[in-house]
């Protein structure tokens, strides 16, 4: 039967029995022997009259591609033989005969001429000959699948599309003609109809709760994520993580474990795809989430993301149309590749080669990585990292409250001990904090939260009567913590379906269950901890993995805990320790052996709630002490912030001789960690930091004195008053603000004799703070004083108190403070307004940076600026950098071009790379060396002969970086 045989009025009649085709096979959910029909009877007309037919009529994209397997395979002859020309040309003559035919008629004319059984049988022996058909068996279309008949049902969908992969293998290419809007307009759709993403489309804090706000990481400690710096500027300004992917080609995002990072790019998928289809005449966008736990080191990351596509639809695209796609351009994919920390430890290298590989060749795509923060340790090159935003304390209590009620919320945060409050700022732990809560558990640490949460879940069951809960609880829990560190021993987030059949046999015998090992892993996968993936299981967050295998550690003392040490050589097993050390009932025995190999991991696991002897206590004491005794002062840093989280007054001897540390940043480590443990008796050997050379720590020090000290601090801080410096004199009053909050009028005005009238004035100022009804409108007379000591005091307290006040008056008062004659109240509020996050005023201190008499004011007007990663100011900075007087302001132009990652000013920086001050020559080389290329190194080679060591250093550090660049690709 050829083309040329069939009538004009045929070919129509072919084209509707096509479209009918097409309905059924949209309607269809299950393969049956019905839908095997269709395909072969659709695939039989489109060799006949060609592809083009199907373009033009709404069948399946996924089918579409299916036919072409088909027509590129021996088996469409088998199948052309058994429908026979002749048989299909009289369905065909048929419905031209009457015309009017009905779907439901066609499909019924269709069913009648060919046998389901035989393309059946035809169907079965293509597969048994592949060796890929074994307990699979075809149902027919029912209402509904049970969760075996689904799981059946899947495997044969992938056991079709892997003989049809093979078939067409050595098949020649035929390409289809396929629209590209078709494709993905289905897909797309699948998108908004899936679960998983469209929650979204409401963001109700009930369901859910997560930070979708990211900052930049910290540029000046990589190795941690600090909420605090030595000179307040540290902080950036939150951006949306939806708008920001968008706006990025490339991205790498870090957060610590359960912060939000799949969350995020799950929003991302519905957002995308919804815009995608608001805007059908926008250019094709796909988001694609690819999960990289599943690479499994074949060297090909394209297979990796055809992966992701299939999951999320019927798509049946292989790797060769993907690549003819995204190579012409037609398509724009957003691949979002979650997870590089989750990516088997031997291969993850290889994963960021290909994925830096597969970027250079299709770069019309956009790339966001997500990844742990302990975990990247990776070079992308100039690819911008920020890092999830944690939850703040009122989004928490916020969602506390709504879970547990507004009186009970907020009684149960207070009552949450500190490491429980700083742990769950993350949405995944906050969420099981409220299932304990509602369970009447507080627990003290994250090991036992994970421990309370899970068996919580196992008590929902029993008192439901759930499917999942026949089988015994402790049952469970020995397979989950067997199969968790199986994964964990092996490196991986999943198991095949092969392993984990393989590795339960024999813990079942131990356990006295002769059968049944399949159904307990159902009983388990309806909980919900593990979920099922491309032949295989995981557990629905890597932490969870995590917990268990720990708790198989616990179980197996004293046997298992010989291993521990050598868990504490690799990042991959840090969590895993840091949870055991949050439950195990063995504390010392633990600490002891990590601390032989790893003391700050020894001292997180303190920080998490372990609880050793005295004696092993001291030995992590003596541990990280011997840190703040390196010659490297990083490590001195690191110890400082240890001390901090552990509050420990045994750390005491070890801090205070770093208060006179050469680096500034080690002294300000020091001074932090000694005001949280918030011992009173190191108030003396604080005094000496009242006459640090470095103004922010003056500063600082004076609100730790105050707060250590009580009312015999306030005759050191008094005098502080006086400082040279604007900033620290304004520290120093809110220093005895805090003193006076707390003592009598008495004690303050002994320590006023004799001082001059001027600290006189501002002190009594500061009384009358105390007891004041409007605490807002006080401190606005205090902003328009005429004395500038009082103006100085009231910038300081109201950037501390500001969440106790009505901002409105006070953020009027301020403004008028912009134009202040005195320049240091002008560069006070300028800076004000970037510690209290007032982006409105950006285009404002834009103007004073640029147009100020002063390079002080300038220069605070840059830090500001940097502080409210005011990116929109760029420009004017660019201008302000070629122009400027101030050295100071040079720097810190420079600087803020480097930590909010601007890599497009090179011939702006080439030009003053002749500055007549040598910092300013140093930080333009950092910048080039961060961003430039070879066309700069003439200019960074004739630096090398610089008079000042820190510019020939910074060019020697430059020019390696552009080399070390230039070799990546």
């Amino acid at each position: 039967m050829k083309k040329t045989n069939f009538t004009s009025k045929q070919q129509l009649a072919a084209r509707k029995v096509l479209s009918s085709i097409g309905t059924a096979l949209r309607d269809t959910t299950v393969v049956s022997a019905k839908w095997l029909v269709y395909v072969c009877v659709a695939a039989t007309l489109m060799q006949i009259f060609g592809p083009e037919i199907g373009v033009s009529i709404a069948i399946p994209a996924s089918v579409l591609i299916l036919i072409q397997r088909l027509s590129e395979s021996s088996i469409l002859q088998k199948l052309l033989n058994l429908i026979g020309g002749n048989l299909l040309a009289g369905v065909i003559d048929r419905v031209a005969t009457r015309g009017s035919t009905s779907e439901e008629e066609i499909l019924s004319l269709i069913e009648q001429a060919v046998d389901p059984d035989k393309i059946e049988s035809i169907f079965k022996e293509t597969l048994n000959q592949a060796g890929l058909l074994t307990e699979v068996e075809y149902y027919k279309t029912v209402a509904r699948l049970s969760r075996h008949e689904q799981r059946q049902h899947n495997e044969l969908v992938q056991s079709l599309n892997l003989i049809l992969e093979r078939l067409s293998e050595t098949a020649p290419r035929k390409r289809l003609k396929i629209d590209i809007e078709i494709e993905t307009g289905n897909y797309i759709a699948s998108i908004l109809n899936d679960a998983r993403y469209k929650r979204w489309s409401s963001e109700a804090l009930s369901d859910y709760y997560a930070s979708l706000e990211i900052t930049n990481l910290n540029e000046q400690f990589p190795f941690l994520v600090l909420d605090y710096g030595p000179d307040n500027t540290t902080s950036t300004r939150p951006r949306d993580a939806i708008q920001t992917i968008r706006d990025s080609s490339q991205l790498v995002i870090v957060g610590e474990p359960g912060a939000g990072k799949t969350t995020i790019f799950e929003k991302v998928m519905y957002e995308i795809a919804y815009q995608q289809a608001l805007n059908l005449d926008s250019p094709v966008c796909i988001p694609v989430l690819v999960s990289l736990r599943y690479y499994s080191g074949d060297g090909n990351l394209l297979s990796l993301i055809t992966l992701g596509l299939r999951r999320q639809s019927t798509l049946l695209w292989n790797d060769i149309d993907l690549r003819e796609l995204l190579s012409s351009n037609r398509i724009k994919l957003l691949v979002l590749l979650d997870g590089l920390n989750e990516v088997p430890n031997r291969y993850r290298n290889e994963t960021v080669t290909l994925i830096q590989k597969f970027r250079d060749e299709f770069p019309f795509n956009q790339y966001v990585i997500n990844c742990r923060t302990s975990d990247y340790h990776f070079d992308f090159g100039n690819v911008p990292t920020v890092v999830t935003q944690p939850l703040s304390s009122s989004q928490i209590i916020e969602y506390l409250s709504h879970h547990l009620g507004s009186t009970d919320g907020r009684l149960f945060f207070a009552n949450l001990p500190d490491a429980v409050k700083f742990i769950c700022r993350t949405p995944i732990i906050l969420s099981m904090i409220v299932s304990a809560a509602k369970h009447g558990i507080t627990p003290k640490n994250r090991g036992q939260l994970y421990a309370e949460f899970l068996r919580s879940i196992l008590w929902m069951e029993g008192s439901k009567g759930d499917s999942a809960s026949r089988t015994k609880s402790q049952v469970k829990l020995a397979i989950l913590e067997h199969i968790a560190y199986t994964m964990q021993v092996q490196g991986v987030l999943y198991l095949s379906n092969q392993t984990v059949y393989a590795i339960l046999p024999p813990l079942l015998s131990i356990l006295g269950i002769k059968s049944g090992g399949l159904a307990l892993l159902d009983e388990l996968k309806i909980n919900g901890l593990l979920t099922e993936y491309h032949f295989g299981i995981s557990f629905i967050h890597q932490s969870f993995q995590e917990y268990f295998a720990a708790a198989r550690i616990e179980h197996g003392f004293p046997k298992e805990f010989e291993f521990v040490k050598e868990y504490t050589k690799s990042p991959w097993w840090y969590e895993t320790v840091l949870m055991l050390g949050g439950f195990t009932a063995h504390p010392d025995e633990l600490v002891n052996v990590v601390l032989s190999e790893n003391p700050l991991l020894a001292a997180k696991c303190l920080i998490q709630g372990c609880r050793p002897s005295r004696k092993t206590l001291d030995k992590v004491i003596h541990a990280i002490g011997q840190l703040t005794q390196s010659d490297t002062w990083t490590d001195c840093r690191l110890a400082t912030d240890i001390f901090v989280e552990l509050k420990m007054p045994e750390a005491i001897p070890y801090l205070i001789p770093l208060l006179s540390h050469y680096e500034r940043t080690v002294r300000w480590g020091a001074l932090y960690a000694l005001r949280n443990i918030g011992t009173p008796h190191v108030f003396n050997k604080l005094l000496g930091v009242l006459n640090d050379t470095d103004w922010a720590i003056r500063g600082e020090a004076c609100v730790t004195i105050a707060e250590l000290g009580g009312i015999q601090a306030i005759e050191h801080i008094i005098p502080v008053l006086d400082d040279k410096h604007a900033y620290v004199r304004g520290r120093a009053a809110y220093g005895v603000y805090l003193l006076v909050v707390q003592e009598k009028r008495s004690n303050l005005e002994k320590s006023l004799v004799n001082q001059p009238q001027y600290i006189v004035q501002v002190c009594e100022w500061i009384l009358s703070l105390v007891n004041a009804v409007d605490l807002s409108g006080k401190l606005v007379t205090g902003l328009i004083s005429q004395n500038l000591r009082i103006v100085e005091a009231a910038l300081n307290i109201l950037v501390e108190e500001h969440k106790k006040l009505d901002l409105g008056q006070a953020i009027r008062a301020l403004s008028n403070l912009l134009t202040h004659e005195n320049p240091m109240i002008r560069a006070g509020a300028t800076q004000a307004f970037g510690r209290l996050q007032i982006y409105e005023k950006i285009p404002e201190i834009t103007n004073i940076m640029c147009i100020d008499p002063e390079g002080i004011v300038r220069e605070v007007a840059s830090v500001t600026l940097k502080m409210l990663n005011a990116k929109e100011s760029i420009p004017k900075m660019l201008e302000q950098l070629g122009r400027d007087k101030s050295a100071g302001v040079k720097r810190r132009i420079l600087l803020n071009l480097i930590e909010m990652h601007i890599p497009t000013a090179h011939s702006e920086v080439a030009t003053i790379l002749d500055d007549a001050d040598a910092e300013v020559r140093g930080i333009g080389c950092r910048y080039l060396g961060e961003f430039g290329d070879n066309s700069h190194e003439p200019k960074l080679i004739h630096l090398l002969d610089d008079s000042e060591p820190i510019v020939r250093e910074a060019a020697r550090a430059a020019l390696r970086n552009i080399s070390q660049h230039l070799k990546q690709g």
